[in-house]
């Protein structure tokens, strides 16, 4: 199970945090079993990493809570490799 799931950051709040989480743990999973390429993967993160710093600036995240995503979201896309 993940430390943080996308229920926990509703589209009320969160516009499209949740929604990217759910993108990215769908192909992180695809790309543990080798049905999906990297570069999928790839661009998950970045627009997972996209939506994280679009909710500091609308100032639904403190930046801790979003470098906290980020190290976690980096942590598992690095350990891909």
């Amino acid at each position: 199970m993940y430390k943080y799931m996308p229920q926990d950051f509703p589209p009320e709040k969160y516009l499209t945090l949740g929604e990217a989480m759910a993108d990215f743990y769908n192909l992180l999973e695809k790309c543990r079993r080798k049905e999906v390429n990297i570069l999928f993967l790839d661009k998950a993160k970045n627009d997972l990493f996209f939506s994280i710093k679009h909710r500091v600036v609308e100032r639904t995240l403190s930046l801790e809570q979003a470098e906290e995503l980020r190290v976690y979201f980096g942590g598992l896309y690095n350990d891909i490799y």
